[in-house]
């Protein structure tokens, strides 16, 4: 009977050792790695999620780990809420760098309850759409707490380029609320 390597590329979170079957045989599912700030998805054999119990190993694989960040839940939060809503942070955000601006979409006024807390793209103003949120809507923001970055309103956005909207940006770049 031949080995099969299993490899588990862990997409950003922590190290899981490698794991060798006998060919036929199934791989052990690991213990699930951790990233902060996201939440592990499963593991992965291209497009498809990897079935432990099913999938007999009759070739090397790469398992990859998929994750959704904590970023992205709140920004389907926001998606989800009716006008009005408010939504509250339970902990410090730090976008990744496929993290996009947080959206608040047209014709919707979110309340965003910091609740002391921090929300970061960890992104420079010079940095390319390097915006924390972009309001297309309405956003109250309450509870204290600190963002870090930009915030870019759609009546601002090309209509008053240069030194209107660099001034605009200035006075929310790393405010306090």
């Amino acid at each position: 009977l031949e080995q099969r390597q299993i490899t588990f590329d862990v997409n950003g979170g922590s190290e899981v050792a490698g794991q060798v079957v006998w060919n036929g045989e199934y791989a052990q599912r690991p213990e699930d790695p951790v990233w902060e700030g996201h939440d592990f998805q499963g593991w992965y054999l291209d497009e498809d999620l990897f079935d432990f119990e099913q999938t007999h190993v009759t070739r090397d694989l790469t398992l990859t780990a998929r994750w959704i960040s904590h970023w992205t839940l709140l920004q389907r939060q926001i998606d989800a809420a009716e006008s009005g809503d408010t939504i509250t942070l339970s902990e410090d955000l730090t976008a990744d760098p496929r993290d996009g601006a947080l959206i608040i979409p047209e014709g919707r006024t979110i309340i965003l309850d910091m609740n002391g807390h921090t929300i970061d793209r960890a992104r420079t103003a010079s940095e390319y759409n390097g915006w924390v949120i972009k309001i297309n809507g309405g956003l109250v923001l309450r509870g204290g707490g600190t963002i870090t970055g930009l915030i870019k309103h759609a009546k601002l956005g090309d209509a008053q380029r240069c030194v209107e909207q660099a001034q605009y940006d200035l006075q929310v770049f790393s405010r306090e609320l």
